[in-house]
């Protein structure tokens, strides 16, 4: 998934000498690249990546090793649109409007938050999908054994101690923390924040998306418990 600290993933790897493929999309159906089209960007790398790898596990027999992360799903479905600022349907300057429209997109269809990358991008190539795998909530990653694969997932909120721990065995090498793509360091972080300032949802929403098992399967009730509270906090 995209916004999930995969680039932190990626750069700690390449200072370690490793060259993993860093990818978003490996599905046949990129409807996001009609969203790149639109608007005349150059399409980013991991795309031509991603098509190339599709291609390439259709192939091959070749035994992979993943990295894969979650992250607070609303977290994560806000910092995605602000990822894609230039070409997707958020006000671009009306920090109000974005609120709303942000509020109204996760109340209306909480699928919309949730995991379903896994379902979407791993499981038809590969045969795994970590949301019905055993994860050690606790700890804050799980390691799968998959027909293809060994897949590591690890929790975002946990990245910073586990990179150098747990990644670092699953690699076979020591790996100090880089941190990287970071929305508090983009051009928009002012804007970013000020929406964050506003934004808020009701209990009831919460409920129906930290309730879904696609979130317990990964986040301990403490967890949920904290980030209902952050959500909700600014609710008169």
């Amino acid at each position: 998934m995209g916004k999930v600290g995969s680039t932190s993933v990626q750069r700690s790897l390449y200072d370690a000498g490793f060259s993993p493929l860093h990818v978003h999309f490996i599905h046949a159906d990129l409807p996001h690249m009609e969203r790149f089209t639109e608007t005349e960007r150059d399409f980013p790398l991991h795309f031509y990546i991603g098509r190339l790898l599709r291609y390439y596990l259709m192939v091959t027999s070749h035994r992979l090793k993943i990295i894969t992360l979650v992250r607070d799903p609303i977290a994560r479905f806000i910092s995605a649109q602000f990822q894609t600022l230039d070409h997707e349907p958020i006000p671009p300057a009306d920090a109000g409007a974005a609120v709303r429209q942000l509020r109204e997109t996760i109340r209306s269809d909480p699928e919309t938050v949730l995991f379903r990358w896994f379902k979407r991008e791993m499981e038809p190539l590969l045969g795994v999908n970590p949301i019905d795998e055993p994860f050690d909530r606790e700890e804050g990653y799980g390691v799968i054994e998959a027909p293809r694969a060994d897949v590591l997932v690890l929790k975002l909120e946990r990245l910073s101690e586990l990179i150098p721990t747990v990644v670092s065995s699953f690699v076979g090498k020591e790996l100090s923390v880089v941190r990287a793509n970071e929305g508090q360091e983009k051009d928009y972080a002012d804007y970013y924040n000020e929406v964050l300032g506003q934004f808020h949802l009701s209990e009831e929403t919460c409920r129906r998306i930290y309730g879904h098992e696609h979130v317990k399967n990964f986040y301990t009730t403490d967890e949920i418990k904290d980030f209902t509270e952050k959500w909700t906090s600014q609710v008169n």
